[in-house]
């Protein structure tokens, strides 16, 4: 059962399939890859639960997998603003 966006995240929380994701910057989509349970437990755990992070962590594993579905076009590396 999926809850709305605005909602508590908890374990019973199923994410959907993040449809709406069709490009990621690189390095973006790199840190997101590299979270890891251990690292969101000691900097977010006073303020997520272990069902919390556990859910968090699905809903990332969706995102990479969408993403990489999409084939490397779906990557992009973003260039900082030039000033004139």
């Amino acid at each position: 059962m999926a809850h709305p966006p605005h909602a508590r995240v908890s374990e019973e929380y199923v994410p959907e399939t993040p449809s709406r994701v069709t490009r990621c910057d690189r390095q973006v989509f790199d840190r997101l890859k590299a979270l890891h349970r251990d690292t969101l437990k000691r900097e977010l755990g006073k303020y997520l639960d272990d069902g919390q992070i556990v859910t968090l962590l699905s809903r990332r594993d969706l995102i990479v997998q969408k993403i990489e579905g999409l084939g490397p076009a779906a990557l992009f590396d973003h260039s900082p603003r030039v000033r004139l």
